[in-house]
């Protein structure tokens, strides 16, 4: 388009001939497919990504697939998977992922930070007001490795994604790219619903973990009991 950015089309080409039949060059039409393709895309990366769930174990298992899955189909740069801490009260990122043609800085720079209070960042902005947020212009701060909006070089465009069981948050989903467009609700939607995927199973995973040390404790229980156990 103007304005550089690249859009998907279909081409139709077709030959221009003189009066001889000559061919004297060539008629293109070309149709956008953008929206056609973006909404093959989203279907494929829920499609994968409930693929993935069925067949992980744990959520560390899925967590890095997923973002790859998700950032790769939506043609983001750069993935992070947060967990509520309830007892800290802190968010703990438990998995990332980004492209090898990210920018090294800005990697490094998300790197070293791997505890989230509220409200600070895209991803603790996300889990203080439960909703979707959108930046449009984040810079790193070389010194500390956080991120503040501010107009300078290297912007990305970021946004988070919360995960909640119920009226509970239990997560954030973040991705950051060059392209500094806003989502739309094609895009918000297909990412909420994976959320919310992502959020039963890791719903499903703890649920299923407190089962089995329960198990575990009752048998340990039973084994250091002298007498014979009945059940």
């Amino acid at each position: 388009r103007r304005d550089g950015r690249r859009v998907e089309v279909v081409l139709g080409i077709s030959p221009i001939r003189d009066g001889n039949g000559v061919v004297t060059g060539a008629s293109i039409i070309a149709h956008d497919i953008t929206q056609r393709k973006r909404a093959e895309r989203y279907l494929h990366a829920e499609q994968t990504v409930t693929s993935i769930l069925s067949e992980s174990k744990t959520l560390a298992e899925a967590a890095p697939r997923v973002l790859q899955t998700v950032a790769e189909c939506m043609r983001w740069e750069v993935a992070a998977f947060w967990l509520v801490d309830q007892k800290a009260h802190v968010l703990r990122r438990v998995a990332d992922w980004h492209a090898v043609w990210a920018d090294a800085f800005f990697i490094e720079a998300l790197s070293q930070t791997t505890l989230l209070e509220a409200g600070v960042g895209i991803a603790g902005r996300t889990w203080s007001t439960g909703q979707p947020v959108w930046a449009a212009g984040l810079s790193i701060d070389g010194r500390n490795g956080q991120c503040s909006e501010a107009p300078s070089k290297g912007l990305h465009g970021g946004i988070g994604l919360p995960m909640r069981r119920g009226a509970e948050m239990v997560g954030v989903i973040e991705f950051y790219n060059h392209d500094l467009r806003e989502p739309d609700a094609l895009l918000l939607a297909a990412l909420d619903n994976i959320a919310c995927q992502v959020s039963q199973f890791s719903a499903r995973h703890r649920t299923e973990l407190a089962l089995n040390a329960s198990e575990e404790q009752f048998r340990q229980l039973a084994d250091a009991m002298p007498q014979i156990v009945w059940t």
